[in-house]
């Protein structure tokens, strides 16, 4: 699951009190609605079928609308879903639901400015609009606004104290705002409301983690793994802590694990090609990290904005290339380890362990 970024990640139609609202909601969060499974294609058909001809025949006008933009929106067709909603707020243009899941469907297109305007305008219709303000806090968290992801969590807390997602959301702004501690109650207040979802479990531990504690970091990402055996990230993470701890093979045992299950995961092929460079497999190394430098190899051709971009979410980049230059002057071949060093120096020109072993390679041609 995406953690970090592209929070607004909707599957299910769950309503919500205060504004009345069906809203296409973020997935898998049992207690606050368990996200339905995705329908076959047929079941889909059959219901689009039976709300086309709705609207064509007159028989329901906005709510076949309504219903039809929450079924594209539960298969992920985001534009199909806001042509629907929009069809409702022509004909009704006071309908907050209509708002919120329109808001949802320009932020699952990336268009989260234009989302907030959705949300404002729901919650000026409806004030006690719980999810108003909740999803409007998660689009802010997303273009880096913490103080107002912040008020609007506080709020939909306020509106909805059991809004066990509001909770995880506000744990998350307030761990990016660095007030690890003040994250950890929202994260234990999310699990007291919501155990089965494994999200509390895993930010818990990334503060633990953040501070060193590592034993109690390796307890949670176990708990999130227990509830989702198949989140890559949290078997990453686990990893981490786990070589942290001096565990190396219980790191690399799930290292497998996450590129087992996603085998698009560089940072996954990354550490795994790192640690066995420790334990002198070189061979094992090498096939690892060149892995993990094929998924990242289109970063070359970005321009320094994009790059910039891209390292600020993904600091762990220059590695690849470090990594994969030792694994080659392990094998002797000094001028491919020198190429892999200089784009790892390129990348982070500073580091000082790069330039030594710029230096040290230049010294063999």
């Amino acid at each position: 699951m995406k953690r970090l970024a592209g929070l607004l990640l909707l599957a299910a139609c769950i309503a919500f009190s205060g504004c009345a609202s069906t809203a296409v909601k973020e997935s898998a969060s049992p207690g606050d609605g368990q996200a339905a499974p995705q329908e076959g294609s047929g079941q889909v058909a059959k219901k689009v079928n039976a709300y086309t001809e709705a609207i064509i025949n007159e028989k329901s006008g906005a709510d076949a609308y309504f219903q039809r933009g929450l079924t594209w929106g539960g298969q992920g067709m985001y534009d199909r879903a806001w042509n629907d909603f929009s069809k409702v707020l022509e004909i009704n243009p006071r309908d907050a639901r209509a708002h919120v899941n329109a808001g949802v469907a320009l932020g699952m297109k990336g268009e989260h400015e234009t989302s907030l305007v959705e949300y404002d305008r729901a919650i000026l219709i409806a004030p006690d609009c719980a999810i108003g303000y909740y999803n409007r806090g998660i689009t802010r968290q997303e273009l880096g606004d913490l103080a107002g992801a912040l008020a609007d969590l506080d709020k939909a807390i306020e509106l909805s104290p059991a809004y066990s997602l509001a909770h995880l959301h506000r744990g998350m702004a307030y761990w990016k705002k660095g007030e690890g501690e003040t994250a950890l109650k929202d994260f234990n207040r999310a699990m007291e409301l919501d155990p089965a979802d494994p999200r509390p479990y895993f930010h818990r531990g990334l503060v633990r983690a953040g501070g060193g504690r590592w034993d109690e970091a390796i307890a949670d990402y176990t708990r999130a793994i227990e509830h989702d055996s198949r989140d890559t990230e949290a078997f990453l993470r686990r990893a981490e802590a786990l070589y942290r701890k001096g565990d190396r093979e219980g790191a690399l045992k799930d290292l497998d694990r996450a590129v087992d299950l996603d085998s698009r995961s560089a940072e996954a092929f990354l550490r795994r090609g790192q640690i066995q460079l420790e334990i002198q497999d070189s061979s094992k190394a090498l096939a690892s990290l060149s892995k993990a430098s094929d998924l990242v190899r289109l970063t070359r051709f970005l321009d320094r904005e994009r790059l910039d971009k891209f390292l600020e979410v993904n600091p762990w980049l220059p590695e690849v290339y470090y990594f994969k230059a030792k694994a080659w002057k392990d094998k002797g071949r000094y001028e491919w380890a020198l190429g892999e060093a200089r784009e790892a120096l390129k990348l982070s020109p500073k580091n000082e362990q790069f330039q030594s072993l710029v230096k040290e390679l230049e010294a063999h041609q």
